[in-house]
C-alpha cells in the first residue's frame, strides 16, 4: 500500500514542497551544523588540555623514576663508602693493608653498576688505595690535592655529610662527578676521605630508558648549576652552567620546592617548553649539594598530534557543511522522485525474497511468519504458502534449542539486535540443519537474515578431531624420545651411565671448572683379577658381580653433580667436579672399603679371598686450552701404580710422582 493511495497528488505536492517547509529545513540544517561544530571544537580544546596534562604527568613520572633510581644508587654507594670508612683502622694497622683495601674497592666498583672507581685519599691528597672496573685504567700514583672536590672536603670536614662534587674531567679522561665522605681523627681533624667516582654511562642508559618519545629531553644538573649529563647527548653542551637568570633550573631553585612543573621559554631557547623538575637530596644521606632532574618536551611538538587532529576535524567540519548544504539541496531537488524510488525499492525487496540464495524471514512480535524468501523452500523443502501466519520457529526448531529462542528474545528486548543466533531447524524430511542467523527488531517486526552452516560445523568438528589425534601422536613420540635418550646414555648391565654419557659430562665439567678455576678429580676403578673370577665362576656370575659392585659404589656417591659410570669391561670411572684431592681421599677410600666389605668370594684372587678394587686418582685444575685426556692419562697411570703396589688400594697421581 503506497502513500499516493491515501491523498491526491496536488495535496501531496503542497505538503512536500511548501515554502515554509523549505525555509524550516534550512533553519534546522543551520542549527544542526552549528551544534555539530560545537560538538567537534569543544571536546577538541578539552583534548588539548588533557594532552598537556597527560604529557606533563608522564614527564613527572619520568623525573620520579630517575630520582628513585638515583636515590637507590646513591644509598648503595654511600653504604659502600661507610663500610670502607669503618674498615680503615684495620687496613692501617696491617701490612700490606692498602693492598687488601684496593681489592675491596675493586669488588665494590664491580658490584655497583653506577660506580667507575673508588679511592682512599690521605690528608695530603695522595691516593693510598684504589679500585676500578675493568674498563677504567687508573694511574698507579694519583694526587688530587688540587682538585676542587678534595679541597671542599678538606676545608669543611664533617663525618655526617655526603659530599657531592661538581662534574669534572677525571685523570682517566672521563666526564664524571664523585660522592665522598670525610675521614676524621678522634679529635675531629681531617685525616683523609673515601670517594666513589660515578659512571655516567650507567646514568645515560637510565635517562634513555625513561624517554618515551624522540623529542623528550631529560637532564641531571648539579646543585651549583653545572650540567652533569643529558639525553639526548646533543640537546645541550656538556658542562653547561644552568644557574643563570631565566632558566628553568634557576626558577626551580628560587621556588624552594622539591618538585615543579613549569611552562615557558628560556633566554637560550625561544620555543615554549613544558619541564618537570625534581630536586634529589634524601635527608638520610645528608648531601651537601642536591641533584636536580629535568624532564621536558617542546609544547608545539607535544601537540603535533592534536594539531593534526584539529586540521582533520576542521576538514571534516568543512566537508560536513558542504555535504549538509549539498545534501539538503539535493534532497529538496530529488523529493519529487521519492515515490518512484520507493516503488523501485519495493520491487527490489520482492526480488530478494523471491531469490533462492538469501534465507530471509520477517516475523511479527508473536513469532508468526509474515514473509519468507524462496531460498527457505529450496533448502528445507517447506510449503512456503502454508507458513504465512504460522509460528515457524516454534514449529521447526529443535526441541532442545528452546533456550536459544529465549536468549534471542531477551537480547531483542534489550538492544533490538541479536547476532550469530545458532539454531537447529528441521526440514521437510525430518533432517536438522544448523542455521546461523542475524536478528533485528524494527518497527514492531522481527527481521532474520540466515545461512546454512551445517557443512562448516561438520568440517570444523573433523578438524578438531584430527588435531586431537595429532597432539596424542606428538605426546607419544616425545615419550619414546625420552626413553631412547635414557637408553643411549646408560649401561645396560649396571644401569650406570655409559662411556658416552661420561665423556659428555667430563667435557662439560672440564669447561665449567676451567672457567671458575675449580679442582676436578677423576678416578679409574678396576676390579682386581676379574678375568680369573669369570674363568672360575662363569660369565653369568661375573655380570652379577659387576651389578652388585655398581649398586654398592652408587650408594657411596651422594652429590647430584658427581657421576659414576661404567668405563668398559670391569673398569668404572668416577667424576668428582669441584673436589680437591683432600676431599676425594675420604670418598674414594670409603668406596674401596665398601666393595671390600661386601666380602664377595673370589677363590682365584691373588690379592684377597674376596672381591677387591684398585683405584687410580688424578686431581687437576683444568684450563681452557687443555684436554680432559690429561686427567684420564694421569688417573690411568695412578691405577697402574695401585696394581703394581699390590692392588686393593687407592693411589693418587701426585703421590705416585712424589714417590
Amino acid at each position: 500500500m503506497f502513500l499516493d493511495e491515501f491523498m491526491p497528488t496536488k495535496i501531496l505536492e503542497q505538503a512536500l514542497f511548501s515554502k515554509k517547509l523549505h525555509v524550516a529545513e534550512w533553519l534546522a540544517l543551520t542549527l544542526c551544523l552549528l551544534l555539530v561544530t560545537s560538538i567537534f571544537l569543544i571536546p577538541a580544546w578539552q583534548e588539548r588540555d588533557a594532552t598537556i596534562a597527560r604529557e606533563t604527568e608522564r614527564l613527572q613520572e619520568a623525573a620520579q623514576v630517575v630520582g628513585q633510581s638515583l636515590s637507590r644508587s646513591l644509598e648503595s654507594t654511600n653504604r659502600a663508602i661507610m663500610n670502607v670508612v669503618g674498615d680503615l683502622p684495620v687496613w692501617r694497622s696491617r701490612q700490606p693493608g692498602w693492598a687488601a683495601a684496593s681489592q675491596r674497592l675493586k669488588a665494590y666498583s664491580d658490584a655497583m653498576p653506577s660506580v667507575r672507581s673508588m679511592l682512599i685519599i690521605d690528608a695530603n691528597g695522595v691516593v693510598v688505595a684504589q679500585g676500578a672496573i675493568d674498563k677504567v685504567r687508573l694511574p698507579r700514583k694519583i694526587t688530587v690535592v688540587d682538585m676542587p672536590f678534595f679541597r671542599t672536603v678538606r676545608d669543611h670536614p664533617d663525618r655526617d655529610t655526603l659530599y657531592v662534587s661538581a662534574p669534572f674531567v677525571s685523570q682517566a679522561g672521563a666526564w664524571t662527578y664523585n660522592v665522598s665522605r670525610a675521614v676524621l681523627t678522634p679529635d675531629g681533624k681531617f685525616s683523609g676521605m673515601v670517594a666513589a667516582t660515578i659512571d655516567l654511562e650507567d646514568y645515560k642508559l637510565l635517562l634513555a630508558s625513561v624517554r618515551s618519545v624522540d623529542d623528550q629531553f631529560i637532564a641531571l644538573i648539579h646543585g651549583q648549576g653545572i650540567q652533569i649529563i643529558n639525553e639526548p647527548k646533543d640537546f645541550t653542551p656538556q658542562g653547561m652552567n644552568a644557574a643563570v637568570p631565566g632558566t628553568f633550573f634557576s626558577r626551580h631553585m628560587q621556588s624552594g620546592r622539591s618538585s615543579n612543573v613549569m611552562r615557558g621559554a628560556t633566554p637560550a631557547v625561544k620555543t615554549t617548553r613544558i619541564v618537570a623538575m625534581l630536586t634529589l637530596q634524601p635527608a638520610a644521606l645528608h648531601m651537601d649539594q642536591a641533584l636536580v632532574i629535568l624532564a621536558g618536551r617542546d609544547e608545539k611538538t607535544m601537540l603535533n598530534e592534536w594539531h593534526s587532529m584539529i586540521r582533520g576535524r576542521a576538514a571534516l567540519l568543512g566537508l560536513i557543511w558542504v555535504l549538509g548544504i549539498a545534501g539538503l539541496w539535493g534532497w529538496q531537488r530529488s523529493r519529487r522522485r521519492a515515490f518512484n524510488e520507493i516503488q523501485l525499492k519495493i520491487r527490489q525487496i520482492d526480488q530478494i525474497f523471491e531469490s533462492k540464495l538469501s534465507l530471509l524471514l520477517v516475523l511479527d512480535q508473536q513469532g508468526r511468519c509474515l514473509r519468507i524468501s524462496a531460498a527457505w523452500g529450496r533448502l528445507m523443502g517447506w510449503p512456503l504458502h502454508e507458513l504465512i501466519g504460522q509460528p515457524i520457529i516454534k514449529r521447526y526448531a529443535h526441541p532442545d534449542d528452546g533456550h536459544i529462542v529465549h536468549q534471542v528474545q531477551h537480547q531483542l528486548a534489550i538492544s533490538g539486535v541479536a547476532q550469530n543466533m545458532l539454531c537447529r531447524m528441521r526440514d521437510a524430511d525430518g533432517v536438522y540443519h544448523d542455521i546461523l542467523g542475524q536478528v533485528a527488531a524494527l518497527g514492531g517486526l522481527i527481521y532474520i537474515d540466515a545461512r546454512d552452516v551445517t557443512k562448516e560445523r561438520q568440517d570444523r568438528d573433523a578438524l578438531q578431531e584430527l588435531n586431537t589425534q595429532l597432539q596424542s601422536s606428538n605426546s607419544q613420540l616425545k615419550e619414546k624420545e625420552t626413553v631412547l635418550l635414557q637408553l643411549a646414555q646408560s649401561d645396560e648391565l649396571t644401569d650406570l651411565a655409559n662411556r658416552r654419557k661420561f665423556n659428555e659430562e667430563l667435557r662439560r665439567a672440564w669447561l665449567t671448572c676451567a672457567r671458575l678455576q675449580l679442582p676436578l678429580t677423576l678416578a679409574l676403578i678396576d676390579v682386581d683379577h676379574f678375568k680369573q673370577f669369570n674363568d672360575h665362576y662363569g660369565h653369568l656370575r661375573g655380570d652379577q658381580c659387576l651389578q652388585e659392585i655398581a649398586r654398592a659404589m652408587r650408594a657411596v656417591v651422594g652429590r647430584p653433580h658427581d657421576l659414576l659410570a661404567r668405563y668398559g669391561g670391569e673398569e668404572f670411572v668416577l667424576l668428582l667436579p669441584n673436589t680437591p684431592e683432600k676431599g676425594a681421599v675420604s670418598v674414594l677410600e670409603k668406596l674401596r672399603q665398601t666393595v671390600e666389605d661386601m666380602a664377595m668370594e673370589h677363590a682365584d684372587s691373588q690379592t684377597a679371598s674376596h672381591i677387591t678394587v684398585s683405584i687410580g686418582v688424578a686431581t687437576v685444575v683444568p684450563t681452557a686450552d687443555a684436554s680432559p685426556e690429561v686427567a684420564l692419562r694421569e688417573a690411568d697411570k695412578a691405577l697402574y701404580e695401585a696394581k703394581t703396589q699390590g692392588r686393593n688400594r687407592v693411589c693418587f697421581a701426585f703421590d705416585r710422582e712424589d714417590s
